[in-house]
């Protein structure tokens, strides 16, 4: 006779009982791991699209001043040409006003491409409570 065929009986001392509960703990810690991923990929989602909406509604307020702004620049550059042409010939009047536009334009990227370096796309809260996952699991196992 094989060990196996006296699993649950009186000659092992029990330890078919002992197997069993191991294994349906192991099961449960399985599937409370594979909840507790589920659970976290579902924050982070959560998360991201969040802040997805938060920088689209700041994108939109930025696309309806940029319009504004483009006008209202059009008219003070015209004005800032008509204003020299009184100094300077029309010609060095116009390359006076396109300089100081780019070198305003260059400013402007440079503080746009600050911004963007400041966002962060990373689920912060998902990351914590994984980690705390991931502690509480390995206290749980010793």
């Amino acid at each position: 006779m094989r060990s196996e065929d006296h699993l649950g009986s009186e000659e092992n001392g029990g330890t078919d009982s002992i197997f069993s509960s191991f294994g349906r703990t192991v099961r449960g810690v399985i599937r409370n791991g594979q909840e507790i991923i589920r659970s976290e990929v579902q924050l982070a989602k959560a998360e991201i699209k969040e802040e997805l909406r938060r920088a689209a509604r700041a994108a939109a307020f930025y696309a309806a001043a940029g319009i504004c702004a483009l006008f209202a620049l059009g008219f003070i550059l015209w004005a800032a040409v008509y204003g020299l042409l009184h100094l300077v010939p029309l010609w060095l009047a116009a390359l006076i006003v396109g300089l100081a536009m780019a070198v305003i334009g260059g400013i402007v990227f440079y503080m746009a491409k600050k911004e963007v370096r400041r966002l962060t796309f990373k689920a912060e809260q998902t990351i914590a409570a994984a980690k705390e996952n991931v502690r509480w699991a390995k206290n749980r196992l010793r």
